[in-house]
């Protein structure tokens, strides 16, 4: 194994820590999107997928997507109220969806094969 592969986890934990660090100030949603914006196609892909990893195991995209729904379902109240197991399914889909669109931007073939296998490993506890 690599040693950069064997790294990977723990920068997943830093994202993770780095909102109660902050005292609320970066929230994972804006590092996922802070990564997106890295120059470098290869190492953009790594922080996104790790980025994305600590987003999926935090939820807090879906949190803040059941206070949207409950704050829209008060002014219309003939709409079924979301259940927050299918939010969770749908937010984790759309990630991984993302993920996998930045996982094809690499075009070297090893790099890409150790991208994906990275990919799968990250995201083998976090699937819906």
């Amino acid at each position: 194994r690599s040693v950069g592969l064997d790294q990977m986890p723990y920068v997943e934990d830093y994202f993770l820590s780095l909102p109660s660090d902050t005292a609320g100030l970066v929230t994972l949603e804006d590092l996922y999107l802070i990564a997106q914006y890295y120059p470098k196609v290869v190492q953009r892909a790594y922080l996104h997928v790790a980025a994305g990893c600590a987003l999926l195991k935090s939820k807090e995209r879906v949190h803040s997507l059941v206070a949207a729904s409950s704050s829209s379902t008060t002014a219309s109240e003939d709409q079924p109220p979301t259940d927050v197991a299918v939010l969770r399914d749908r937010v984790a889909k759309e990630i991984l969806a993302e993920l996998l669109d930045s996982v094809k931007g690499v075009q070297c073939p090893l790099r890409g094969l150790f991208l994906r296998h990275y990919l799968l490993q990250a995201t083998r506890d976090k699937l819906p």
